[in-house]
């Protein structure tokens, strides 16, 4: 054995202790972090929406609330706590669904008016269905009537006839609409499907709501997310036609 080497050296028992003791307390502290973190996507996957109504919101109070797809549990004492007369589903009806055959039923026992206009899962479809839900909205708020309208996620479809909605006839900017329908859920940016979309056919939408008399006046300019607002080039033409249609009636 050379003179030169040196003993091993040793870790005293009271280090080795402290160390093993931290090490273990990390592992149960990065443990229990893991299980909370599990639990509460399991609670909002699996068990949230069976106590909270789905993304509910108050559009107008005492008048329009939106959600999405409400439980069985959450669908009765929703529609009563806020008095809700008129149902708007904007999903296609699925009989093996327990939410939506429950909706209907429920709706039915409770005297709620419940319509049904399909649009499909990312806020697009037909106009046509934009403006039959617009116009619901607005003959049940002239007869006192609150409405709930909802889709399944509460995001998209109903996002997309809130913001209209909010555009055409509270003339709020298509920023605001635009940070509305991002709270709820929305994703994709600016330039997603929704938004696109909506920019695409709001001229269209307008022109309907004014020729069946819910939007009383049609406005020079167009709100468009996240560009400037589109001008109404026909909008003499609109003025024109709507004479034309009264002329013809009397």
């Amino acid at each position: 054995m050379s003179s030169n080497s040196k003993p091993a050296q040793t870790i005293p028992e009271k280090q080795t202790w402290t160390q093993h003791y931290f090490s273990r307390k990390r592992l149960i502290i990065f443990g229990s972090i893991l299980v909370l973190i599990a639990g509460g996507v399991i609670w909002d996957e699996c068990f949230k929406y069976q106590y909270f109504a789905k993304r509910f919101g108050t559009v107008v109070p005492g008048e329009l609330y939106r959600s999405g797809q409400i439980s069985d549990a959450m669908f009765t004492p929703t529609v009563k706590k806020y008095d809700i007369k008129v149902v708007i589903d904007l999903t296609g009806y699925d009989y093996t669904d327990p939410y939506q055959v429950n909706e209907v039923e429920a709706s039915k026992e409770l005297g709620v008016e419940h319509c049904r206009m399909r649009l499909d899962g990312d806020g697009r479809g037909d106009i046509q269905h934009y403006a039959d839900a617009i116009e619901k909205i607005i003959e049940s708020q002239q007869n006192n009537e609150p409405v709930l309208i909802h889709c399944a996620a509460g995001a998209h479809r109903t996002g997309g006839i809130v913001a209209c909605y909010r555009m055409l006839f509270e003339e709020m900017s298509a920023d605001e609409a635009y940070a509305e329908m991002c709270s709820y859920g929305l994703g994709g940016g600016i330039e997603g499907r929704l938004p696109t979309y909506i920019n695409e056919h709001i001229e269209e939408l307008a022109v309907e709501l004014h020729g069946r008399g819910i939007l009383k006046t049609m406005p020079a300019t167009l709100p468009q997310i996240g560009k400037d607002p589109l001008t109404i080039q026909e909008k003499q033409e609109h003025a024109e036609n709507d004479s034309s249609r009264s002329t013809a009636s009397i």
